[in-house]
């Protein structure tokens, strides 16, 4: 029969409880989510550096026809002009200055010549000085619709003045003042020394393509333009040559 010890009774096992380990779920989330933002990080890193080149130079061009541009021709020295917007190219001398304005127009001229920054403040004295050597000329725009024709448009703009100072479009033409001229293989209406034109513009161009009127102006110096130089008229003849329609 075994002893027992009185003294010190033998202790019950007890079992202790292990704690069950939760799942962070919040942790796996948040490494799920930032995992597929660096995926997506290298998929768009790698698309861009193996793109085609074409949607590259598409891109670039679609930028460039947004604007317009000018460059030399290097053969002739002239300036090569393009205006998209607008819908025309031409070549134009170096020394003349082109300005684009707000509302679908352009100007040419060699004020600079001179030094004069501001027209209006051209004296009548200093106007007799460079008259004859000024170029001005203004290439403008206008959309007329499709059906209306050039000689309606004219007739309709210059009717002439009610006490007949001012004469009309048609006595103008009738008196044969009126030419037509070729532009870029459409015929347009040419018009010199005549006081219909009560912008006081005298040397004028017409020429309709489509739905738009492209006109071209030359006028003289100063803010209230006397007549035209003949150099002036010269020099529009040369630019009307290189001129070219985009649409």
């Amino acid at each position: 029969m075994p002893e027992v010890n009185l003294n010190n009774p033998q202790q019950p096992t007890s079992t202790v409880a292990t704690p069950k380990k939760t799942i962070n779920w919040k942790r796996i989330f948040l490494g799920i989510f930032i995992g597929a933002i660096l995926v997506g990080v290298a998929a768009i890193t790698f698309w861009y550096l193996t793109r085609p080149k074409e949607l590259e130079e598409s891109s670039t061009v679609s930028t460039k026809t947004a604007t317009s541009s000018s460059q030399i021709d290097e053969v002739t020295g002239l300036i090569i002009y393009t205006n998209p917007k607008l819908g025309f190219s031409v070549k134009y001398p170096a020394e003349l200055t082109l300005k684009e304005g707000k509302d679908n127009y352009v100007t040419f001229d060699n004020y600079k010549k001179w030094g004069i920054t501001d027209p209006s403040k051209v004296t009548s004295s200093l106007i007799t000085d460079i008259e004859s050597q000024f170029i001005g000329i203004v290439i403008s725009v206008e959309n007329i619709g499709l059906t209306e024709s050039l000689e309606d448009y004219l007739n309709e703009k210059y009717p002439g003045s009610h006490n007949g100072m001012i004469p009309s479009y048609k006595s103008e033409k009738d008196k044969g003042k009126i030419s037509n001229i070729t532009v870029d293989g459409q015929i347009g209406i040419s018009v010199k020394d005549s006081y219909f034109i009560w912008e006081q513009v005298e040397r004028v161009v017409w020429v309709k393509k489509g739905s738009k009127l492209f006109k071209f102006s030359v006028y003289g110096c100063g803010e209230t333009p006397p007549v035209y130089s003949k150099l002036g008229s010269e020099t529009l003849d040369q630019m009307l040559s290189t001129f070219k329609f985009l649409d």
